[in-house]
């Protein structure tokens, strides 16, 4: 008889555990699909469709019956991001070798990366309004799904702009601000280990250790004017300026140096070994541009008082 309930308990604690994996299986294949859907579809009322009824009933439809008005919520908030996702995404043309890209591509993305930002933004203050310790956060069931959804598709959105960021500062700069964002805040930076390495390793550290993009010798040290070779990789001065504005904000809260130590180049961080160290490698490619940036203002210096 003393047997019987513990039995049970274990078939409860087997079946809770297989609804789990059935779940998180449904929710990556579902993802999958949106994702598949954001780079096949054309029309907008069509990919509406899908996003709403196909992906979005399949994301949230489960969540809390009881209560349709949140599922419907939900749902349309997935609908929205995916929709900026799909716009971001998006390739901006040129359409012929020496013509400027096409203007309603580039207003396109500038805008779309704007809104990603503005919904990561505004839906954790919506789903987390109290959130300043993680005893406060709202550990449902949808606000699980939807920060799966934001690593799965917002982050390799991110990723697949970096050509757009190289060649345009101004795309660069949005990207830079969705990670900037994603990292201050606590709740996506307890979320999100893994994916802001990554973003962090990608667009920050590989931008600082390019080194100096100006040399006098080459253009205007004033303004960073250094003429274009056809083939040759464009100067990234003006995205090192972005990062360093946005390392003054990362830096002037202590909680996020130290959540930099902690998280990646503590001796118990689980994270594999390139993705480690970041705050010794962010302070070491710090000291390398200082270092190299004192070099050229000191010959540019002495250049100009050569040529007096």
């Amino acid at each position: 008889e003393d047997e019987d309930p513990e039995k049970a308990q274990e078939i409860m604690n087997s079946s809770k555990s297989a609804e789990s994996v059935i779940d998180k299986v449904d929710l990556a294949n579902y993802t999958q699909l949106a994702m598949y859907q954001i780079h096949r579809s054309g029309g907008s009322e069509l990919f509406w469709h899908d996003m709403i009824n196909q992906c979005g009933v399949g994301l949230f439809g489960s969540n809390d019956p009881s209560n349709q008005k949140a599922v419907h919520a939900n749902i349309i908030s997935f609908a929205i991001l995916a929709s900026f996702i799909k716009i971001a995404s998006g390739k901006v043309r040129i359409i012929s070798k020496d013509a400027d890209p096409v203007p309603r591509d580039v207003a396109s993305k500038l805008l779309s990366l704007e809104l990603l930002f503005h919904f990561i933004k505004m839906w954790h203050t919506a789903a987390c309004p109290e959130d300043l310790f993680e005893s406060n956060m709202n550990s449902t069931k949808a606000t699980a799904t939807m920060i799966y959804l934001i690593r799965r598709m917002v982050v390799p959105t991110m990723l697949s702009n970096t050509a757009a960021s190289i060649e345009d500062c101004r795309v660069y700069q949005r990207v830079l601000r969705i990670t900037s964002h994603l990292w201050c805040n606590p709740y996506y930076r307890r979320k999100m280990k893994v994916d802001l390495a990554i973003l962090i390793e990608h667009f920050v550290l590989k931008i600082l250790c390019l080194g100096p993009q100006i040399h006098p010798s080459k253009g205007s040290f004033d303004h960073g004017n250094i003429p274009i070779v056809s083939g040759e990789m464009p100067s990234l001065l003006n995205q090192q300026v972005a990062v360093l504005e946005e390392l003054k904000v990362w830096f002037s809260n202590p909680n996020t140096a130290l959540d930099l130590y902690v998280n990646y180049d503590s001796p118990e961080e689980m994270l594999p070994s390139a993705y480690c160290k970041l705050l010794n490698k962010l302070i070491e490619a710090l000291c390398t541009l200082g270092e190299k940036c004192a070099t050229i203002v000191s010959d540019h210096g002495r250049f100009a008082s050569f040529s007096a």
